[in-house]
């Protein structure tokens, strides 16, 4: 892996008889390819993120209700229980994994669609992206009612009720974060298989080429 020094006079700022040039930007070779890491790589990046985001989310709801059971609250919700004193930016973490986890994988597969499909089917290959995502909206909440379906009648109680107090959306998140992995596993085995059109290469390898030395390196996502 080699660091590429590069400088440029653009836009010079002139102090009185001082000149501050252009900053001087060290860049690293990742990967030796004009696009960074693969489409598939950032794909499978935004799943870890994802699978990640779910678990901090667990956490930070076990914590919240821990603060409304130990605390005093800050009130009575509309739909009953009491109001947290925990602040609000514990919630920070999670959306900020959600938007890195969005970013990562939902361009890559905007990416994908365009460079990967022939030609002539470019359109439908984004309107299957764009299906693909409000299929995934409808099964989403599928998956809440399914929940709070099976899990009313049980002896630990629901996991979804009005008074989230009382419920266990932490185990629901537990539970997202179980299918993410399954997921990625999945996307895992389709990937190692995939070859790109063009180019040939997949995901599981990736060619590192400097002016003294070249080697393989083997990426695992």
């Amino acid at each position: 892996m080699k660091s590429v020094t590069a400088a440029t006079l653009i836009n010079v700022l002139q102090l009185g008889h001082f000149q501050i040039p252009a900053a001087t930007y060290v860049l690293e070779k990742v990967t030796g390819k004009e696009g960074g890491i693969t489409m598939l790589q950032r794909m499978g990046i935004g799943l870890i993120l994802g699978i990640f985001c779910m678990i901090v989310s667990g956490l930070v709801e076990e914590y919240r209700k821990h603060i409304a059971a130990t605390k005093p609250g800050l009130g009575i919700a509309p739909k009953g229980g009491t109001i947290s004193s925990m602040s609000a930016m514990w919630l920070v973490p999670q959306l900020v994994l959600t938007g890195l986890a969005e970013g990562f994988n939902y361009i890559a597969q905007v990416e994908f669609f365009y460079k990967q499909f022939p030609e002539g089917m470019r359109s439908v290959a984004q309107a299957c992206f764009f299906a693909g995502n409000a299929l995934a909206s409808y099964l989403s909440g599928f998956l809440v009612s399914l929940v709070h379906h099976i899990t009313k009648g049980s002896k630990r109680g629901d996991w979804l009720p009005d008074d989230l107090n009382e419920g266990k959306l932490d185990y629901f998140y537990f539970m997202l974060a179980g299918l993410g992995v399954l997921n990625l596993g999945y996307f895992l085995v389709c990937a190692r298989w995939y070859t790109y059109k063009g180019d040939g290469e997949g995901l599981g390898e990736v060619e590192i080429t400097g002016k003294e030395d070249t080697k393989n390196v083997h990426l695992a996502v």
